[in-house]
């Protein structure tokens, strides 16, 4: 077969072993004598199988297991290494794999000269560096190890090239089991301290998978860890003319000095400024893990003071670390890299902080103390290695995204770039140049751009795209230039992920600048006559649909749609159906039109079309159903709705009629706008947008460590409390709220709940009642129902020496409540246990008086029976405990528990169908119109409309309009007025709340008021 050909008749999983003939060949190991080639070749077909997929029952594996143990025998260096890999392989397939224990160790304490010294093996190591012996071979040895600068002794010629000690440790630590763990742990610690670099290495990366196994073992190694971090070691011990020195330990080690402590925040800082201070950290790893650790201390120093940074402290642990991140700027290019991106992260993270409105923006970095980090870069940029360059333009790129003004001084670097042969060089030049370049330089810039487009792969053109979007927001004044360069783009030959980013980004620049939007309708028009992909024909229809009735001339756009009628497939043809559909709704110049083709379209061959057409005829027709359907853009919360309707059904209550008032409304815009902010357009693309600020630190990675996340700039729509992001049901949390699914199913697990689930209104986010790094971590979810409350504690145990029992939450009301609720059941959990997956959980159920909505505060405090437990098993070492109360933070019940955030289709007229009012005026000082917005929307938990969840930059005043429902199914609307009076650093607000009955606004009123 020629080379670069496929074989269609290989094998898909890249392997044309047969699994049961090479287990039969899996006899010749117990061959005698052994064939070590034999041996070799075999292993290999087998490690092929298992790394192409295959799998093996049980037995198969441990028959296999017990016959590669056999091969210890041999005396085949090689052998022993590819056996290492296949019982690495096996280790969690196979059976009673700890009998091979005994010869790992074995192997762990032996020297290569009794292992593998044989005479046969020495003379064809000696030959292959060209010796030749005769007789007296054996007695040559020495003078031939030491003519090669090898050293002397058989060792000398093998022990350079046999890393049997390190493999073995990994095997070994493979293998193994907590319960035996300790049996090995002398071995361990002997190699931690080793005086060469790969066996200390390979005991350090062990000990650190060890530690999820075993914490309080691996803890007891600190002394021997930190005498291999500052002790240096040789990679090449045995040669004495080649040994070197090898700092790659110390990454190993300081990795491991960081899981062992990092349950202790203040234990990390002292480690952090004790190597940050001494200059013992030679190896350039380490001083990049060191730079991500100092970024973690900054992290949780800014978490413990209420989110606000401590740069600017003086004798914070934050001023330390800035001063150290500051000076490694000035260090070898890897570490001067990662510091600048610590550096540049932070400020990202800072910037958005301001955009949110975060009174805790004070003391973030300043424009100088970022500028040793933007030096650094700039530096970079004139490298001659292009992995420099495509690195700090990268980061560069995104410092851009939040504050432009920090990169424009390396602007002129970075035109020098925009020619680089390089094109991923180029691509990440020209887009971080649009963010930072002036309105003067625009036109210069999308000439350049036209000139590579084509030399590019789509993964950068959608960036490129995405820059030009975020520049056509920035000078409105070039939009028509920005539109003739994407209608240009549009029709050059490209992938779905291109189409689909120049498409939204046309989509955006109608959202933000309506001038624009007949224009951005012609050029789309034009699109779809000649597109390709079915997807993004149905999503230009569905935007000409809802935009097209806007324009001055809605006629033009139904001869573009009524094409697709004729000319695509079902799915587009079906989508021109309903935006044809949408211009006869709206506009009444053009609905006899619009009659004639729907009617053209009801002996459509498929069925979708002819229903579609034949409904839309109807509605056309009728005033009220037009408004209702085709005017309405809210719909049900899907999910909130199916769980409604999934448990109306097991209720199998029929006689009443399904409540609805507790199912939400969202804006489709809103949500459609939502999804796409939350989309990932390809992994590519992801990868090359990944910020510094987006490494996630896994479970148990260290080296992993995060750097400050941004803020958000939305304001939230949930509850109070609401934690975005994931929660401890496993489930994210959409608008602060613990989706109905999951809410429904752990109320319907809890027997004495379970009758609940039926009228359950609403659940709020999880809120967190203690530090995640204390020893009991505790969060609550609150369930609100039609006449009960249910507060749902999840409860973690992080002492692993630790057992709690008969766990129960004790909640104290700072006011008497005996006349509007009472607890009826509690619900405790029976056990916590260190180190599940599935944490435990503690119900707390109150029962409200009808028509009552109770605002209360909770003193609360965990009780249990703490035992003394087996760290490892987890068993109590005796059958008594003792009683314990651990406190936790307060639990509020505010007016925001009892209101469901909702959408309003037309907030207007739904303003003038509620009677009952009230007005109000406030004085807010020291906050802004962001600030303001995010700050009652959160206090009374409603659904911002129509936009007004976002306050523009540059504006004095602001409305801001929500709408929700609330417990009971009244309909709440609330109109505020703001003002900002920038001189006094303070908001004018004028509230206007109305209901269908009058105490419900009042009550949001006077949530308002406290």
């Amino acid at each position: 077969m020629q080379p670069g050909k496929k074989d269609e008749d290989a094998d898909p999983r890249g392997t044309a072993f047969d699994k049961s003939q090479v287990l039969q060949e899996a006899r010749a190991f117990n061959e005698s004598p052994l064939n070590p080639r034999k041996s070799r070749l075999l292993l290999g077909k087998i490690l092929a199988l298992l790394y192409a997929g295959e799998t093996l029952s049980r037995k198969e594996a441990t028959d296999l297991f017990f016959s590669i143990t056999k091969l210890f025998q041999g005396r085949d260096p090689g052998l022993r290494q590819i056996v290492y890999l296949a019982i690495k392989e096996l280790a969690d397939k196979a059976d009673d794999v700890l009998m091979v224990t005994s010869s790992l160790t074995k192997d762990i304490n032996a020297k290569p000269d009794d292992m593998f010294a044989t005479g046969t093996l020495l003379q064809s190591a000696a030959g292959a560096f060209g010796f030749r012996f005769g007789s007296s071979a054996s007695s040559s040895l020495n003078a031939a190890s030491q003519a090669m600068g090898a050293g002397a002794g058989p060792s000398g010629i093998l022990g350079t090239n046999v890393s049997h000690r390190a493999n073995a440790i990994r095997t070994l630590c493979r293998v193994t089991d907590p319960s035996m763990l300790p049996a090995i742990e002398r071995f361990l610690k002997q190699a931690i301290v080793d005086t060469q670099a790969n066996v200390s290495s390979s005991a350090l990366v062990s000990g650190y998978h060890l530690s999820t196994l075993a914490r309080d073992v691996v803890r007891r190694w600190a002394n021997e860890v930190q005498e291999a971090f500052g002790t240096p070691k040789v990679a090449n011990p045995a040669a004495g003319g080649y040994s070197q020195t090898c700092y790659m330990v110390q990454y190993h080690a300081l990795g491991l000095l960081y899981q062992i402590r990092a349950h202790d925040r203040m234990a990390v800082a002292k480690l952090v400024q004790t190597l940050a201070r001494g200059g013992t950290v030679r190896s350039q790893w380490a001083q990049c893990a060191l730079v991500r650790f100092a970024v973690k201390c900054c992290e949780d120093e800014s978490a413990s003071y209420g989110g606000k940074s401590m740069i600017a402290v003086d004798g914070s642990v934050s001023a330390g670390m800035y001063e150290y991140l500051r000076a490694a700027c000035n260090q070898n290019d890897m570490v001067s890299l990662e510091a600048a991106r610590a550096l540049c992260s932070m400020a990202a993270s800072a910037s958005a902080a301001v955009e949110a409105g975060s009174n805790n923006a004070s003391g973030t970095l300043t424009a100088t103390q970022i500028q040793p980090a933007v030096h650094a870069l700039q530096q970079q940029l004139s490298s001659p290695k292009p992995t420099l360059k495509f690195a700090a333009l990268r980061t560069l790129n995104q410092l851009a995204l939040v504050n432009p003004a920090l990169v424009a001084p390396c602007n002129l670097d970075m035109e020098a770039l925009v020619s680089d042969p390089n094109r991923s060089i180029a691509t990440f030049a020209i887009t971080t140049l649009l963010k930072t370049g002036t309105e003067s330089s625009v036109d210069r810039l999308m000439k350049q751009i036209s000139g590579f487009m084509s030399e590019i792969s789509d993964e950068f053109k959608v960036i490129v795209i995405d820059a030009i979007r975020v520049l056509a927001t920035k000078f409105p004044a070039k939009q028509a230039v920005m539109l003739t360069f994407l209608s240009g783009v549009l029709r050059d030959e490209g992938g779905y992920e291109y189409k689909k980013a120049v498409v939204e980004a046309m989509f955006d620049l109608v959202q933000r600048m309506p001038e624009c939007l007949e224009s951005a309708l012609a050029h789309l028009c034009e699109f779809i006559e000649d597109c390709e992909f079915t997807k993004l024909a149905v999503r230009v229809l569905h935007f000409i649909g809802t935009e097209g009735p806007k324009t001055k001339d809605p006629a033009r756009y139904l001869r573009y749609i009524y094409n697709r009628v004729i000319l695509e497939n079902s799915n587009v043809r079906a989508a021109a159906v309903t935006a044809l559909a949408s211009f006869g709704a709206r506009v009444d110049a053009v609905r006899p039109t619009v009659r004639v083709l729907l009617a053209r379209c009801v002996d459509d061959p498929d069925d979708e079309v002819r229903d579609r057409a034949t409904l839309y005829l109807r509605l056309l027709d009728n005033e009220h159903q037009r408004r209702l359907y085709l005017h309405n853009s809210t719909a049900f919360a899907l999910p909130v709705l199916q769980a409604k309707l999934l448990a109306y059904t097991q209720a199998a209550q029929f006689s009443a009629p399904l409540d609805l008032t507790s199912v939400p409304r969202v804006d489709k815009r809103e949500e459609l706008a939502r999804e796409q902010r939350t989309r990932s357009s390809s992994p590519t693309r992801q990868s090359m947008l990944g910020t510094p600020s987006g490494r996630s630190q896994s479970p148990g990675g260290p080296l992993s460590a995060t750097t400050p996340s941004g803020a958000t700039g939305g304001a939230p729509t949930g509850s109070t409390g609401g934690n975005a992001g994931h929660n401890h049901h496993g489930s994210a949390t959409v608008g602060g709220m613990v989706p109905a699914a999951v809410a429904a199913a752990t109320l319907g697990a809890v027997p004495q709940l379970a009758p609940l689930v039926s009228t359950l209104f609403k659940s709020t986010g999880p809120l967190a009642l203690t530090d995640k790094e204390m020893e009991y971590v505790v969060s609550v979810v609150k369930h609100v129902c039609h006449e009960w409350i249910v507060f749902e504690y999840v409860v973690r145990n992080t002492v692993p020496d630790a057992l709690l029992e008969n766990v129960v939450v004790q909640m104290v009301p700072d006011v008497a409540i005996d006349t509007v609720m009472r607890q009826m059941v509690v619900v405790p959990a029976p056990k916590v246990v260190c180190g599940t997956a599935e944490p435990a959980r503690v119900f707390v159920a109150f029962q409200r008086a009808p028509g009552s909505a109770p605002v209360v505060s909770f003193a609360t405090s965990l009780k249990y029976v703490v035992k003394d437990c087996d760290p490892v098993t987890h068993e109590p070492d005796s059958a008594e405990g003792y009683n314990d109360e651990y406190s936790l933070e307060e639990v509020d019940l505010s007016l925001s528990d009892y209101v469901l955030p909702t959408a309003v289709p037309d907030f207007s007229a739904a303003w003038s169908n509620l009677a009952a009012e009230q007005i109000q005026t406030f004085q807010v000082p020291n906050t802004t119109l962001a600030a303001s917005v995010a700050t009652v929307t959160s206090l009374l938990g409603m659904q911002p409309l129509e936009g007004s969840a976002s306050v523009p930059r540059d504006r004095a005043a602001h409305v801001l309009v929500l709408g929700g429902v609330m417990l009971g199914g009244f309909p709440v609307l609330v109109r505020v007025r703001m003002a900002a009076d920038p001189a006094a650093s303070s908001v004018a607000m004028e509230v206007a709340v109305r209901s269908s009955v009058a105490e419900v606004a009042g009550m949001v009123m006077e949530a308002v008021q406290g």
